[in-house]
């Protein structure tokens, strides 16, 4: 196994990312619906012997994202 030089700082610039496997196909599973996602989405996987590392890149607008519809709605924030 071999080392990877990734910070945890929610920056995915390192270049140990571009070797990393990639997850790009999701669904909609609320309300299950199995359609495809309005937005793209992508998981970055890399790990060595210290761990795994995961990075998500996710282009959905902040404003539309239902944890944060709910919060407005019930916390009024």
């Amino acid at each position: 196994m071999y080392s990877v030089d990734i910070k945890i700082d929610g920056v995915l610039d390192e270049e140990d990312w571009s070797s990393a496997r990639e997850w790009t196909k999701y669904y909609e599973s609320m309300p299950f619906s199995l359609a495809e996602p309005k937005h793209y989405q992508k998981v970055l996987v890399q790990q060595d012997e210290k761990g795994m590392y995961f990075g998500f890149i996710n282009e959905q607008p902040r404003e539309s994202i239902r944890a944060n519809l709910l919060k407005c709605l019930f916390l009024g924030v």
